[in-house]
């Protein structure tokens, strides 16, 4: 039975208007979001697509309040966490021109955002007002080297020169032989799904060549003492994590069938296993940022809301054409076993009424995407707590549903993937971020 009416008519009773960006009054987050955020030491905001003006606007403005009411620590996007670590020391009053640092710090083609360039300078001002005092930190929690975009700035071998970096650093001459290791094989670390060359043309043997290189590093990381001055163990606890990117961004390319074609394809089963991969390393690296804030930390979240999911997501993203959709236990649904209810996830819907045509309520069916019917509930920007929802209300969500259309369409369970939902009508291309700022 489709309970989209009974659905409509909750959320039109329920919804907070969130009528908040673009100001800088920051009460006007008061007390909707203070309340439904409650005392969750985790917040994970989604964005149902990259490269769209609004959600990076709320994102924003979001982490000014949850740092400056309620004491939020750190943010991490979805961007490269080794690359992050460019931007994680500039906002810290490190040295660096801004848009160098934005060049080099984000991944994924994220540098080249303007709001991600406002969030990196509002971080910096706001660090250098406090001084003796604990600085807010930003992270990138994806994998290294954005695997699969040959477009990239650093691609995937940003993690192990990273690595290989700091034992030039710490010990150049005991450390040739390790990095020699790596001389036959960093000018062929590259991956461009649409060509045959690089990772792709290795033989199994040059693949575990490079594998059994990666755990050498680790072993001696893991016998090496850095000593006990803080700038030392920092960068020692960087490098190790750098390390570890660098294996999974390995175990990325492993997916990669031997013998590929002139092209690989990015379908099941490589397309489907190395999602799943990026989706463990994201969570792995959330559970390391959470460890560097400490006990009292506390850290917003953003990324793609297939990856902040708490449920697990169905698409054909990364089937064969004559094979059914795929399940994906995602980043969220890890994150959830690992965090409980430390953790409030807000799930963006995106569109307008005007989807579906006109005045929509007497045809609405469960084939419509949520999205979609969200539209109608009548605010165009509100937040909703799905955990609010009444029983009849409840059960319609806790189904799986359709969010997005298109090919950037999934299925997922709403009530048991997101604690609350965002609203946003307009979906505005972002500006872009100039060289010159």
């Amino acid at each position: 039975m489709d309970g989209s009416p009974a659905f409509l008519a909750w959320a039109a009773r329920a919804s907070v208007p969130l009528d908040v960006l673009g100001q800088s009054d920051l009460g006007a987050l008061d007390p909707g979001v203070a309340q439904m955020i409650g005392d969750a030491t985790v917040v994970a905001l989604s964005e149902a697509v990259h490269g769209e003006s609004e959600p990076l606007e709320l994102r924003n403005q979001l982490l000014r309040y949850l740092v400056e009411r309620r004491h939020f620590t750190a943010i991490a996007i979805e961007s490269g966490l080794v690359e992050s670590r460019v931007i994680h020391e500039y906002v810290r009053g490190g040295p660096g021109e801004l848009s160098e640092v934005i060049s080099q710090g984000f991944s994924w083609g994220f540098e080249s955002l303007a709001a991600n360039a406002a969030l990196v300078r509002w971080l910096r001002d706001y660090n250098a007002g406090r001084a003796g005092r604990r600085m807010v930190n930003v992270y990138g929690l994806d994998m290294a080297g954005s695997p699969g975009n040959p477009h990239v700035k650093r691609g995937v071998s940003t993690a192990i020169c990273a690595t290989l970096d700091y034992l030039r650093q710490v010990d150049e001459r005991g450390t040739v032989g390790l990095r020699d290791q790596f001389l036959p094989w960093l000018g062929v670390l590259r991956f461009d799904p649409q060509r045959r060359s690089g990772y792709p043309t290795l033989s199994r043997a040059d693949r575990d060549s490079i594998s059994s290189a990666i755990e050498d590093v680790m072993r001696w990381l893991k016998s090496f003492s850095p000593g006990t001055a803080t700038t030392a163990t920092r960068e020692y606890v960087w490098a190790c994590q750098a390390a570890i990117a660098a294996r999974q961004v390995d175990t990325w390319l492993r997916q990669i069938p031997l013998e590929s074609s002139a092209r690989v394809d990015t379908r099941a089963p490589f397309g489907s296993a190395a999602a799943d991969i990026r989706d463990r390393a994201q969570a792995d690296n959330v559970a390391w940022i959470l460890d560097q804030e400490g006990s009292d930390g506390k850290v917003l979240l953003f990324a793609s809301r297939y990856h902040m999911s708490k449920a697990p997501v169905t698409t054909r993203w990364w089937s064969a054409a004559d094979a059914g959709p795929r399940t994906q236990q995602v980043a969220g649904t890890l994150l959830r076993q690992r965090l409980g209810a430390q953790l409030v996830t807000i799930g963006h819907l995106t569109g307008s009424k005007a989807d579906c045509g006109g005045d929509s309520r007497q045809r609405l069916t469960t084939s419509l995407s949520l999205d979609v019917i969200a539209g109608l509930v009548g605010p165009p920007r509100y937040l909703l707590d799905l955990r609010s929802a009444p029983g009849a209300v409840a059960r319609w969500l806790d189904q799986e549903h359709t969010l997005g259309q298109g090919q950037e369409a999934f299925t997922v369970n709403p009530y048991r993937a997101f604690d609350l939902l965002f609203y946003l009508d307009r979906r505005t291309p972002v500006v872009q971020h100039r060289c010159s700022e």
